[in-house]
């Protein structure tokens, strides 16, 4: 047994242990400075650790952040989360935020209603089964910077946390604001249609050129044909020269209009 007694020294009172064997006490003490000391590092260990998280978190470019069995938001969540949603919505509900613009009697709207008041605390099976169907992009109205809304695309993802006996805890949301992207996407698609329409009338018009082409060419023999034969028949028959220089100016004309070398149409 240890008796704790004061005294006073020069004037100051100081508190005295006395006992038959102090080095047990002694032993005593060590053993709880040691025990202090162990305690301390995991503190320290665990504080590191937490601020790893917070570091990961504020350099994702994802909402992240979990809600409990009230469907609150709840800390930590990353700094992205409040370029997302236009401000701090630790706290708020899920249904006023993510879900905001959910139409109320909608299959999207009694699947989130099943989850929040039939999910927690259920195993991994049950969650399967009342998770199917949930929203994975929904519409979200952020305020903006001249006191007005602006509609961002959300794609959502969620995942179970569930606790040491294997009971939902918490829902973990991953969001991506992928208003930009999808805007880029039909921005694109519509510049690749444009395109295409274009090459469809270019194909037209060569197709047209081509035909247009053989038709001259054609025109153009048969002029060429007639030509000849006057020119053979200028001794003969005083008119072959008229139809020749005809059939020449036809050659002239068709040459002309298809980017042929000029034919010569006077004739000796």
């Amino acid at each position: 047994e240890y008796k704790l007694r004061r005294i006073c020294v020069d004037g100051i009172d100081q508190i005295c242990i006395e006992g038959s064997d102090l080095s047990k006490l002694r032993e005593k003490e060590l053993m709880l400075n040691s025990f202090s000391g162990v305690i301390d590092k995991h503190n320290r260990r665990l504080k590191m650790k937490k601020q790893a998280l917070s570091d990961l978190l504020d350099n994702m470019r994802q909402a992240v952040f979990a809600i409990d069995s009230h469907g609150t938001i709840v800390p930590p969540s990353s700094a992205f989360t409040s370029r997302v949603f236009g401000g701090e919505v630790e706290g708020e509900h899920v249904l006023d935020t993510v879900f905001s613009e959910v139409t109320p009697g909608t299959e999207a709207a009694s699947r989130l209603e099943g989850v929040l008041k039939n999910a927690f605390g259920e195993n991994s099976t049950r969650w399967r089964e009342l998770s199917v169907g949930l929203p994975t992009r929904v519409h979200y109205r952020r305020p903006d910077d001249h006191q007005g809304e602006e509609e961002r695309q959300l794609k959502v993802a969620c995942s179970p946390l569930f606790d040491g006996s294997g009971a939902l805890e918490k829902i973990l949301f991953v969001i991506d604001d992928v208003t930009e992207v999808e805007e880029l996407a039909r921005k694109v698609a519509s510049e690749r249609e444009v395109q295409a329409r274009n090459f469809r009338r270019l194909e037209e018009l060569i197709s047209s050129e081509r035909s247009a082409a053989a038709s001259s060419l054609s025109n153009s023999a048969r002029d060429l044909r007639k030509a000849l034969s006057c020119f053979r028949k200028l001794q003969e028959d005083p008119g072959a020269l008229g139809r020749l220089q005809a059939h020449l100016r036809n050659l002239d004309e068709s040459a002309r209009k298809s980017g042929w070398t000029e034919v010569i149409t006077e004739c000796d």
